[in-house]
């Protein structure tokens, strides 16, 4: 039996679902992210060594649901506000580092 398969991820709802907990729960263990390169730096280095502990497979989950909603943000609307629209822009690039550290 696949280990996906015994692990419940097998199909990409389930590892997208997975990455998105992960998330969440990384993201409640490190400092704010404010989208700065500069600034974020700390963050993201806290998080590639928190990601670093997590099983192969997992962080293979993360990544995938990092990459989707990167895309989903690029894709986005093409009717959204200026304000919408920049903090989408912040949240990919905070995305964007975090997925570099994987």
């Amino acid at each position: 039996m696949s280990i996906l398969i015994r692990l419940g991820l097998a199909d990409k709802k389930a590892r997208l679902r997975k990455g998105r907990q992960l998330w969440y729960r990384l993201d409640t263990q490190l400092p704010r992210a404010v989208g700065g390169l500069v600034n974020d730096a700390p963050r993201v280095e806290t998080f590639k060594h928190q990601a670093e502990k997590l099983p192969r497979r997992y962080r293979e989950c993360l990544k995938e649901w990092l990459q989707h909603e990167i895309e989903q943000i690029l894709r986005g609307d093409e009717h959204i506000s200026g304000k919408q629209e920049k903090i989408e822009r912040r949240q990919c690039q905070i995305y964007m580092q975090h997925l570099e550290t994987l």
